[in-house]
């Protein structure tokens, strides 16, 4: 069963425009959204995207305080069942 990180990978690279960034190209997750390209409006419907994917909620001001596909990561590896 892959680990979090690899299906986040996974939506990332099915979902997620990253300038200079080919699919399957392998994503620095500690970059911020700002950094690899990926527009504010874009970063949001991605976590949109993740939550139903893992069934979880994740409060708007926790969202608003992520900067990078990192700290989701650690939320849903924190709080995914």
């Amino acid at each position: 069963m892959p680990t979090i990180e690899e299906r986040l990978r996974t939506l990332a690279d099915e979902n997620l425009e990253a300038e200079g960034r080919s699919k399957g190209q392998d994503l620095d997750l500690n970059k911020s959204f700002r950094d690899i390209g990926v527009s504010s409006m874009d970063a949001v419907a991605f976590v949109r995207l993740v939550m139903q994917e893992f069934n979880v909620q994740i409060p708007p001001e926790v969202v608003a305080g992520m900067s990078n596909l990192q700290g989701l990561v650690d939320y849903l590896e924190a709080n995914a069942s």
